[in-house]
């Protein structure tokens, strides 16, 4: 664990929380409090894809499991994105953030196949060119969302979806469901 700035912490972690939303995927709580025994400067917590599944099936709507794996791989590099777009650098403290995706990535198979569309290199690549954009286009979400963090230090799921709705004013979770006329 690499023990970054408080200001660095909040704006990785704030990273995470609004490209998590973003993608549509099950967020929760946001800390910058350090866990020493975990080795964290602080956490984003996003669910995993079947929680995500589960709460699209709820609402009557429908996401393939790749698609959300692939919005959980672009929320996890947003943390490392977030630091570089509104701080210039990313001093590490992502190697959690680097695991996971290697495992997804594995567990999918992606890469297996021998094929152009299922290299993970390619697709990582990829991923990592729609994570810096959309941290770019929400960085004042992530702004705001950073200072709030720093203030507050932790921050409820709800906590966050309220100073997030100014800057996210379309996103619902968990999500609505579809209505047929």
């Amino acid at each position: 664990m690499i023990l970054n700035s408080k200001r660095a912490t909040a704006v990785h972690e704030a990273g995470h929380a609004v490209i998590g939303r973003v993608m549509a995927q099950e967020c929760g709580e946001v800390t910058i409090i350090p866990d020493r025994s975990a080795m964290t400067a602080g956490y984003s917590i996003t669910g995993d894809a079947w929680s995500t599944i589960h709460a699209w099936d709820q609402a009557g709507r429908w996401r393939e499991y790749r698609s959300i794996t692939i919005g959980r791989i672009i929320t996890l590099m947003a943390g490392r994105h977030a630091e570089e777009e509104l701080r210039g650098v990313c001093q590490g403290g992502d190697g959690h953030d680097q695991r996971e995706i290697a495992m997804m990535v594995d567990e999918a198979g992606w890469g297996e196949r021998g094929d152009t569309a299922g290299d993970a290199a390619v697709l990582l690549a990829r991923l990592e060119r729609f994570s810096r954009a959309a941290v770019r286009r929400h960085r004042k979400a992530i702004r705001a969302l950073a200072s709030e963090l720093l203030k507050r230090k932790s921050m409820t799921a709800d906590e966050v979806a309220e100073v997030l709705q100014p800057h996210l004013p379309r996103w619902h979770w968990p999500p609505r469901p579809k209505v047929f006329c």
